[in-house]
This record gives C-alpha cells, sequence and structure tokens, in this order.
C-alpha cells in the first residue's frame, strides 16, 4: 500500500506540477515519514475492506466551502492522479482525523497525512497547494504515523498566513488514495461545511 501511494508521489510530482526542465530526487524534508521497505510487514498494509457492500463514510477535516476538485489549482489533484475526491477552502486551522482508523502516511515536511480505515479506505488530507516547498514551516503535527485515531482527532495545525505569504493557495483536497480497489467517493457536501459533517462516502 504504501509503496503504491509513494510511487504515485513521486510520478506526479510531489503533490505539484512536475518541473519540466530538471529531474529531481525526494529530499528528507520532502520524504514522507515512513518505514523502509525491507521493514514493511503484511500488517503494515492496514485492514482489509470488510466486504462487498461495506460503505465508509468521510467526514470533513476542517471548516470551509465545499471546492470541485476539477477547480483546484494542482493539476495532479484536479486530474485525479492522487486520486478522486473533494477539496475545502479553509475557514479554520487544524485539520482533524476523518474517519477512525490509522496514520499510514506522514510528511516529514507535516503538509499531508493519510489515514487507512478498518474497512480498507486510504484518505489523504493535503494542506493547501505544492506547500510541501515550505518544508515543514507553519505546520505542526500531532500525531505520528501508526497512530490509532478517532473522528476528529487533531491531526495537523497550519498557519495560513504563512502558507498564503509564500503563495501557496490553501485549498485542501482531500482524496482516495486507493479509490480503485472501491469505488469512486459519492460526495454528498456542498457550500458551507464544518469539521465533522458528512463530505463523502466510499462503497
Amino acid at each position: 500500500m504504501k509503496d503504491e501511494l509513494l510511487a504515485t508521489f513521486q510520478r506526479v510530482g510531489r503533490f505539484g506540477p512536475r518541473k519540466q526542465q530538471r529531474q529531481e530526487q525526494v529530499s528528507p524534508a520532502e520524504e514522507p515519514v515512513t518505514k523502509a521497505p525491507d521493514d514493511l510487514d503484511a500488517s503494515d498494509a492496514g485492514p482489509l475492506a470488510s466486504g462487498p457492500g461495506a460503505t465508509t463514510l468521510v467526514r470533513a477535516p476542517l471548516d470551509g466551502t465545499i471546492v470541485d476538485l476539477a477547480q483546484v489549482e494542482d493539476p495532479a489533484f484536479a486530474r485525479g492522479m492522487i486520486g478522486p475526491g473533494i477539496a475545502i477552502a479553509p475557514t479554520s486551522t487544524t485539520i482533524v482525523s476523518p474517519l477512525a482508523g490509522t496514520v499510514v502516511l506522514l510528511f516529514a515536511t507535516k503538509h499531508a497525512v493519510a489515514i487507512m480505515s478498518p474497512t480498507g479506505v486510504e484518505v489523504l488530507v493535503h494542506v493547501g497547494m505544492d506547500t510541501v516547498q515550505l518544508k515543514g514551516a507553519g505546520f505542526e503535527a500531532h500525531v505520528t504515523r501508526g497512530q490509532e485515531v478517532q473522528v476528529g482527532t487533531p491531526l495537523i495545525t497550519f498557519d495560513p498566513a504563512v502558507i498564503a505569504s509564500a503563495g501557496h493557495p490553501l485549498t485542501t483536497p482531500v482524496v482516495v488514495t486507493n479509490a480503485k480497489k472501491f469505488g469512486a467517493p459519492v460526495v454528498v457536501a456542498e457550500g458551507q461545511i464544518s469539521a465533522g459533517n458528512d463530505l463523502f462516502t466510499v462503497a
């Protein structure tokens, strides 16, 4: 699971537009906080889906306004290359867990975190656009990889002034990175939302 997700991140340019003029290696600051492949075992993959018909409800990780994913500024997200979902223009500054599960991915730069549910659905919350370039400035993580979380558990706090002053949009995608194993999320939210409101379902 982690190898597939990491490969996707690298293929699309680490959550930002790929620089056409040069090929880059992921720097330590940009690497996800995760175990090396040799250290992974079957338990790291997380629980499998509980069978046909299982539905996972994903809730809003922060307050804000719903934005169609196709309209976000980063083409990797807009084209669904990371996964299908929705985006939020935030009006709050703390990301809370959108579902109960396990933290399976936390970037050292603290701008993105992924949670896997007991049904095997993996949801990524990515704060802002191309914010990996901030190298952690303006972000504080409240969890660690492997930690069990509940709906509403604080995950990341961010400073919108730091992000905006660096020229990065605050739009925050919430996507299902392994949707091929399930199906496209069914979005149930629109307009203004609050953290904890129903966002979409995955079956």
